[in-house]
């Protein structure tokens, strides 16, 4: 008979420190999560033990992403920078910024690694995809004509589409939820962009 079974209680998170985001580390048991405290921790799945708390951001997290290798991690947050994260260290890579509103940073919503696990993606406020390279953080490319108020985007293991939803209000005030396919060729604008 099927159920769900937990393995082990995660505590570590702090005052308001809701957890929204999960991400499992490669093949293993191990994953790490995104907190309101503006912490994510990466824990031991097995023994529920707390193995790095990766702090740096200043305002709430809004998402995780791992690599599809395990080794490293990509957090965001209300405090406008996207961050990686080496996992075997809990040591910061990089620290992303660049979204902006009227001139003004904004905070960031989604990020992702790419296929390649030498760059990853965020998209903020400002609806600007941002392609980056994970070691050094410096800007690969900007994909321009998204919708402000991305939430979530996902992109394909061979970096040729990318897909993202926002919540735009209706009329009625009901939000309706919007899928936006983009056809691209992210892997070839990264050969083209030095």
């Amino acid at each position: 008979m099927g159920g769900v079974v937990g393995l082990c209680d995660l505590l570590g998170h702090v005052g308001s420190g809701r957890v929204v985001s999960v991400s499992f580390t490669g093949n293993t048991m191990d994953l790490v999560t995104a907190s309101h405290d503006g912490t994510a921790r990466v824990w031991d799945g097995e023994s529920g033990t707390c193995t790095h708390v990766l702090s740096g951001h200043t305002g709430r997290l809004n998402k995780v992403r791992v690599d599809s290798s395990g080794k490293f991690a990509i957090t965001c947050g209300d405090d406008n920078a996207a961050m990686v994260w080496d996992l075997d260290t809990g040591k910061r890579l990089a620290k992303l910024l660049g979204h902006t509103v009227d001139c003004h940073a904004t905070r960031v919503r989604a990020v992702a690694p790419l296929a390649n696990s030498a760059s990853v993606a965020s998209v903020g406020d400002d609806g600007v995809l941002i392609i980056w390279d994970a070691g050094s953080g410096k800007k690969r490319h900007e994909l321009q004509g998204h919708r402000p108020g991305m939430t979530y985007f996902g992109i394909t293991e061979d970096g040729s589409q990318v897909g993202g939803m926002w919540y735009p209000e209706r009329p009625n005030g009901d939000a309706l939820v919007v899928m936006m396919v983009m056809m691209m060729m992210v892997m070839m604008m990264m050969m083209i962009v030095p």
